[in-house]
């Protein structure tokens, strides 16, 4: 699945991902992020980080795992 980070917490290691307008957004640790230095770098320079993962079902609601960076330079 593809999406995009809506929202990331450097400090909390954790974030959200958007997929459309029609689901709730996908919960994401540091740990489920391939590249997490630069999704950080990215998110602190105000891109816009485009993301594949896989998604699942965590306690709290959709989640997302092994997370990649797509299309973002």
């Amino acid at each position: 699945m593809t999406g995009f980070v809506r929202n990331l917490d450097p400090q909390k290691r954790f974030g959200f991902i958007k997929v459309d307008d029609k689901r709730k957004d996908y919960f994401f640790h540091q740990s489920d992020v391939e590249e997490w230095d630069r999704m950080v770098e990215l998110f602190n320079a105000k891109e816009k980080i485009t993301v594949e993962f896989e998604p699942t079902e965590g306690p709290k609601g959709p989640r997302a795992s092994d997370i990649y960076l797509v299309g973002n330079e």
